[in-house]
């Protein structure tokens, strides 16, 4: 055995001679033997022609790929039409839709007048066809579980609220969890009172005292999971009866008031501190102004139900300490609810 080279360091004897030819059983591919012929050795014509194969290798992947190249341009080029098209169908129809918009009818040669109430908020949709069917929407079984450390009061006057809307038979239980219920609820426990006429849609309303962190609403188990806290409860009831009354829908300036109005009774339920409870005290004294209800309302409001539970929550403050209208009209409602304060 021989090596090729062009100098040797070591000449070894082989320990064993390897056959020239080795016959194989089978192959797949049989490659040539590169041992046998040196490229030194190798003929001017074979490289040659193993240089013309590789150029012609070459230049048959750069054709390809420059023909892939080319139905690619072409083929963004025709999504580009596409897309042009459809934004000029698109400008069409908006053109095409403002127009229809715009047009006012005439009668008798005068100019119809606007709805002031409709135009004056152009980005909210409100769908004004009649009194929305309560039967299809609200569950007929509504449980809510009060916390005996911050007890919702609103409850007790719930159905005064809706009691032209629903008609309704609260029952108060007691939950294994709780062993005495407030002084205000223990003897309103396991009563029930018919509130509405019978021709309102039925609600099942229970009142479970249990031990729980705040108020929760269950609609549904199953469904939709529990509403957590007492004024996020009252928001939910008042979008529902202010949809089902038309004649009560608020306009924007409104609502942003009613909803300022529950905000501040929600800091007024977690007050701790007196000087904070007494400035928001004051501030739902100015929604309560000299009227009878309050943000002027011609009755009973979620806005009152809101207010008259945070001030009876809050620990720092004593009814002593309202301001008088504020006490008269607290007072008003504790006899609604059946309560002494």
């Amino acid at each position: 055995m021989t090596l090729n080279g062009p100098s040797k360091i070591y000449h070894l004897k082989p320990v064993f001679q390897l056959p020239e030819n080795l016959e194989q059983s089978c192959s797949m591919y049989k490659m040539k033997n590169l041992h046998q012929q040196p490229a030194s050795k190798r003929s001017p014509v074979e490289k040659t022609t193993d240089n013309t194969a590789d150029d012609s290798k070459e230049s048959k992947i750069i054709s390809d790929v420059l023909k892939r190249q080319e139905e690619l341009i072409r083929h963004l080029q025709n999504i580009q039409n596409k897309v042009t098209d459809l934004k000029q169908e698109l400008t069409n129809a908006s053109s095409s839709g403002l127009s229809v918009k715009t047009k006012s009818p005439v009668q008798g040669g005068a100019v119809a007048k606007k709805d002031t109430k409709s135009t004056k908020n152009e980005n909210i949709s409100v769908a004004n066809n009649g009194p929305v069917d309560l039967k299809n929407i609200i569950d007929k079984n509504i449980v809510i579980n009060v916390s005996p450390t911050r007890p919702a009061y609103s409850v007790l006057i719930l159905p005064h609220l809706w009691h032209s809307v629903f008609s309704t038979s609260p029952t108060i239980h007691v939950h294994s969890s709780v062993s005495q219920v407030p002084a205000a609820f223990s003897s309103k426990t396991s009563q029930t009172s018919q509130v509405g006429n019978n021709g309102c849609p039925p609600l099942n309303l229970r009142i479970i005292w249990k031990d729980v962190p705040d108020t929760e609403l269950i609609s549904s188990p199953i469904k939709r999971s529990p509403l957590l806290g007492e004024v996020s409860m009252l928001r939910l009831f008042h979008r529902l009866l202010s949809t089902n009354n038309n004649n009560s829908s608020l306009t924007v300036e409104d609502q942003i008031v009613l909803d300022s109005a529950l905000d501040t009774c929600h800091q007024l339920l977690y007050a701790t501190q007196k000087n904070t409870a007494f400035a928001l005290v004051k501030k739902l004294a100015e929604y309560l102004g000299s009227n009878e209800w309050m943000l002027g309302s011609s009755s009973l409001s979620i806005v009152d139900a809101a207010a008259w539970s945070a001030i009876l929550n809050n620990k720092t403050i004593s009814p002593n300490q309202l301001g008088p209208n504020v006490a008269k009209w607290s007072q008003k409602i504790s006899a609604l609810a059946g309560i002494s304060q």
